[in-house]
């Protein structure tokens, strides 16, 4: 029996990494399919290679998402493009929702920066300070900056996020020419790009590991009570429980801390905005009962 952590799946078959370096090639135990159960990417698991290399055990997850998918991962790397596509803060705050629920941390990581005019530029500036004022890291892929932050990290599972085009592939190009990954140009029309990754892959880059995935143009919120959606805005953490009615839902109550509070400046209440965006459609949510991962 050999432990190791599966870094590669494609068509049922799921590369695994095992100490020394190796990379075994593997097909899980029928018994997983009887449970309704699949390995995913990011999986430590047990590979019994006493005849053909098979997946005999999946350990416990700390986390795992569906789309990508994907489990155990550190911190998810939010790639927004400041242009080529748009930037969307709100995109950025579904985002940061849907890798809270996951309890993931989120990094946000700006591209493209450099198409910027100098009053573009300086919006953009005022909207990312408001984010490091929320104690969120922000990193602008401009000259090192992306490449000196993952330096400063060790064995842990970065995943990278983003729409199509935002510069995920050029990106990694740029850490590791030797993969030599396609890239995409943008759709003039819906200002999005063509999707170039089309499977979950890992990289090892010096101490860390970097999962590339398929982009997309939209995100799907996960299934949450809508009481629970304001834990991930916070910078409420502390105003919540001075609400005067318990628990609140920061719309039509009365004596609403958090309300008064986003009327302060123009940064609180749009993502205040995007609040009540993301709230109408998570009352609108189904309980969805997902097959077994």
């Amino acid at each position: 029996m050999t432990k190791g952590r599966i870094v590669h799946a494609i068509s049922g078959f799921y590369d695994v990494a095992v100490a020394g370096g190796g990379i075994v090639r593997t097909k899980p135990r029928g018994i997983f399919r009887k449970k309704g159960q699949s390995p995913l990417v990011g999986d430590w698991v047990e590979v019994d290679e006493t005849d053909e290399a098979v997946i005999s055990q999946i350990y416990p997850r700390k986390n795992s998402l569906i789309r990508p998918p994907m489990a155990n991962i550190d911190k998810g790397i939010l790639v927004m493009s400041a242009k080529e596509p748009d930037f969307s803060p709100y995109l950025m705050d579904r985002f940061i929702v849907y890798l809270g629920e996951k309890r993931i941390e989120p990094i946000l990581l700006l591209t493209k920066m450099d198409l910027l005019n100098r009053e573009e530029r300086k919006a953009m500036d005022q909207v990312l300070e408001g984010y490091c004022s929320l104690g969120y890291t922000v990193i602008s892929n401009e000259g090192e900056a992306f490449a000196s932050y993952l330096a400063q990290l060790s064995d842990e599972w970065l995943l990278l996020m983003g729409q199509s085009g935002v510069g995920k592939s050029t990106m990694l190009n740029r850490l590791l020419p030797e993969l030599k990954l396609e890239t995409g140009d943008i759709s003039l029309v819906l200002n999005r790009g063509r999707h170039t990754t089309r499977s979950v892959t890992v990289y090892p880059y010096q101490e860390v590991f970097i999962a590339d995935t398929p982009g997309f143009s939209s995100l799907q919120l996960p299934y949450m009570d809508k009481e629970d959606l304001g834990h991930y805005f916070i910078e409420w953490k502390d105003l919540s429980p001075l609400c005067k009615y318990q628990p609140c839902t920061h719309t039509h109550e009365p004596q609403c801390a958090v309300k008064e509070f986003c009327m302060e400046n123009d940064f609180h209440h749009r993502r205040y905005e995007h609040y009540l965006k993301a709230l109408e459609e998570v009352s609108q949510q189904k309980p969805h009962y997902e097959r077994k991962r």
